[in-house]
């Protein structure tokens, strides 16, 4: 391709332009404009529409999921159970231990505190 080509295709088209002698309405282009935003909206709109339609969808799916389990699979139900009272069992024991070493991790707490304190300081501050 040449480069005259679109120079000639520049001049023909302001040539042409000139020649057209039909004036554009005045709100022309606040109407193409609304036109556009109107568009984008509708876009926008449908898209969260379909976002809040899959979490519905998916918090549908999961409870029948978890009814399904809890009834079909007595099993798996009272092994989850146990778990949590497990669980649980483990955290007041953490709980208990930590009661009693107060001091210890108060130390560790604010040794933590400060480490981190140093490193946003040396990260946020201006180097001059």
């Amino acid at each position: 391709m040449t480069t005259d080509r679109p120079n000639s295709l520049d001049e023909h088209l302001r040539s042409t332009l000139k020649s057209h002698s039909e004036a554009a309405p005045p709100d022309f282009t606040d109407s193409v404009l609304n036109q556009i935003r109107l568009s984008e909206e509708k876009r926008i709109l449908a898209r969260v529409v379909l976002q809040e339609r899959l979490a519905l969808a998916g918090a549908v799916i999961l409870a029948v999921m978890m009814i399904i389990a809890a009834v079909a699979l007595p099993a798996i139900a009272g092994r989850l159970t146990q778990h949590a009272e497990t669980f649980a069992q483990a955290a007041s024991r953490a709980l208990e231990t930590l009661s009693s070493q107060w001091r210890i991790c108060a130390a560790l707490l604010a040794a933590f505190v400060l480490a981190v304190y140093c490193l946003l300081d040396s990260l946020l501050t201006d180097n001059r």
